[in-house]
């Protein structure tokens, strides 16, 4: 039996694209049953655990297939989650967004009882998160997909948080039926106009009905003319968009809310246009 140290070195130096050696940390803390990067380390030249797992899985990342797929969840800030490969792979930006909207949440409503909607929820990493930080809110997150609504619901179950649920709906006979108005909305829809813009990796093996959206700001305006349905008069609202949708957005926002709130778009860590804020505080 080898050392976790020695598996470590044996698959690092096999520099594949996809088994960077932070990768190769997850499959071995997920093949020895750590919790954390820090007992790895601590075990490190401890005798490794489930080698055949451990290379069975290294095999499927060195054939392109997403390394958080193989382990079957993901950290996500300080939150870990379960995800499968019908729900999008939470990214940096997605966790931008979070600290973002905690931000203003706590600028503006500070502790107060908030109402959160969370529509294409996916996973419900952005609503799990923003639940996980703000225990006396109430939070319903909605998705077309049963297994992603089933996935977000088990994912309830793992944080252990309560006043949150997840529904199966499509987001436009959500909106047509809902009686509810929320405080808070958070949000990361379908919006890539083609495919020459995504990763191979992605495109491969990442659901299309959460990347794709024609127009690619349907979802955005089938909730911004619907503002004063879904919303109290006091509300934040937190997009994840495309870099090149600030210009219809911007026009989306003149047509249906006016002069009713106040809006900024922010920069990713890439200096790409990729959040939008609207409130009316």
């Amino acid at each position: 039996m080898s050392t976790i140290k020695d598996n470590y070195f044996k698959l690092k130096q096999l520099e594949n694209e996809y088994l960077t050696p932070s990768v190769i940390k997850y499959l071995l803390i997920d093949a020895n049953n750590f919790s954390n990067f820090s007992q790895l380390i601590l075990h490190f030249d401890n005798n490794c655990l489930n080698e055949e797992k451990l290379f069975d899985n290294a095999k499927k990342v060195i054939n392109g297939y997403p390394y958080q797929y193989v382990l079957g969840h993901v950290d996500f800030l300080d939150i870990n989650i379960d995800i499968c490969p019908e729900v999008l792979i939470p990214r940096q930006e997605s966790e931008q967004l979070c600290l973002i909207a905690k931000e203003y949440i706590d600028d503006y409503f500070k502790d107060e009882q908030i109402d959160i909607l969370d529509l294409c929820s996916g996973s419900g990493c952005l609503s799990l998160y923003l639940k996980s930080k703000f225990y006396n809110s109430n939070v319903l997150g909605v998705d077309i997909k049963k297994r992603c609504v089933d996935l977000a619901n088990q994912n309830i179950k793992k944080l252990s948080l309560t006043n949150i649920k997840y529904i199966q709906k499509d987001i436009e006979s959500f909106i047509s039926n809902n009686t509810k108005k929320y405080d808070i909305l958070i949000c990361n829809p379908p919006y890539i106009k083609d495919e020459s813009s995504v990763d191979k990796q992605v495109l491969k093996y990442e659901p299309h009905d959460a990347l794709f959206a024609s127009p690619n700001y349907y979802f955005y305006e089938l909730i911004l003319s619907n503002y004063e349905k879904l919303f109290n008069d006091k509300f934040l609202i937190f997009f994840e968009i495309d870099e090149d949708l600030q210009q219809d957005l911007t026009n989306l926002i003149n047509i249906y809310l006016k002069d009713n709130c106040t809006f900024i778009f922010k920069k990713d860590l890439y200096n790409k246009t990729r959040f939008l804020i609207i409130y009316k505080v």
